[in-house]
């Protein structure tokens, strides 16, 4: 089985919703961040392609067949190149109102997790990091708590 559609929107973009609407068109597993963080192969998965290791895509995909949110959107021309038949789909929202939600809800996770958690729990360690990443670092490159710097990089997404 592979991919049959790549979601390129970023987390806060509707993508819960977009996971929704495809399973019930059909795509009965389709692949979300919660999915990551409910399995430890997911996040082990995900943790190695965001330490630089070359992504097994169709380990990562196995039983899925379509994927949305992060950190798989932030991948979605490697997955194109991949799944070559696949139908892209971009979900938007206004920059400002997707900074404002991201930055309470998704990023603000990264601040309230305690340092000694990650430190004492080596599944948060892992997911911290792989969120890191491939997310905060690979596409905001550490920037995203500086309000213009994260604002300027969603415009490529949002």
């Amino acid at each position: 089985m592979s991919l049959e559609v790549i979601g390129a929107g970023f987390g806060r973009t509707g993508t819960l919703s977009m996971k929704v609407a495809l399973e019930l068109l059909g795509f009965e597993r389709t692949h979300h961040m919660d999915d990551v963080l409910r399995s430890r192969a997911q996040t082990r998965l995900w943790h190695d392609v965001a330490s630089g290791q070359p992504p097994d895509w169709d380990q990562i995909f196995d039983g899925f067949r379509a994927s949305v949110d992060f950190p798989s959107s932030t991948y979605y021309k490697e997955l194109l190149t991949h799944y070559p038949e696949a139908k892209v789909v971009l979900t938007v929202r206004d920059v400002d109102q997707w900074y404002s939600s991201a930055s309470d809800t998704i990023f603000e996770m990264t601040k309230v997790a305690p340092s000694w958690l990650s430190r004492l729990v080596p599944r948060a360690r892992l997911a911290s990091e792989m969120a890191s990443g491939t997310i905060w670092d690979r596409i905001f490159h550490g920037g995203f708590a500086d309000d213009r710097s994260g604002r300027t990089h969603s415009d490529s997404c949002c």
